[in-house]
């Protein structure tokens, strides 16, 4: 397999396919107004304000804003890999990469909504970016998604630490690792690829 660059990877995606950039944009909309209004008052009750978490609540906004960020790098990696898959077992492995993706879309959903019920204002920008190495065989592809998944779930560990008496915040979380896990097994249960090269 050739080698390309993330940079020029993520250009094309960008090119060909620019609907994708807009999933996030099109998930946030249909929650907008009183629809969101809504679904945050379900998720954050009366008798569990802001003041429920263990720490304040702007600690709990950045630890969401960077929860966003990692969803959103591993929901562009995931798409941008399912593109670069060569070889016999392409449809098995692009189509595997593309379920993650859209379960990661999912979870940037939940963790907008709960931004949104704790007050975080507008959405917070985004990096476009995928990881600055050279995908040389889908062996390599997966070692990366999985230091990904696995970043994720020890970030989203820290937020138990503190979902303090917030049920919901913690039952999501929980929810959220319990699917990256997931990822994890699926991912490691293509190793190894026969004739990947």
């Amino acid at each position: 397999m050739s080698k390309t660059s993330p940079s020029s990877l993520l250009s094309r995606l960008a090119s060909e396919s620019p609907e994708t950039m807009q999933q996030l944009v099109t998930v946030l909309d249909n929650h907008a107004g009183q629809q969101l209004q809504q679904l945050t008052d379900q998720m954050l009750p009366e008798d569990h304000t802001q003041d429920s978490f263990s720490v304040p609540v702007e600690h709990v906004l950045q630890f969401l804003e960077h929860s966003l960020q990692l969803e959103y790098e591993s929901l562009l990696t995931y798409q941008a890999m399912a593109g670069l898959v060569r070889g016999l077992w392409r449809d098995v492995v692009a189509d595997e990469f593309l379920e993650h993706a859209e379960e990661e879309a999912e979870h940037i959903k939940q963790f907008t909504l709960w931004y949104a019920a704790l007050g975080g204002g507008s959405m917070p920008q985004l990096q476009t970016k995928v990881p600055a190495i050279q995908y040389t065989s889908i062996s390599d592809m997966i070692e990366v998604l999985i230091g990904q998944e696995q970043g994720a779930i020890d970030h989203y560990r820290k937020g138990l630490d503190f979902a303090g008496e917030v049920i919901g915040f913690k039952v999501d979380l929980e929810d959220i690792i319990a699917k990256e896990q997931e990822h994890i097994n699926d991912l490691k249960a293509i190793l190894p690829v026969p004739g990947d090269v």
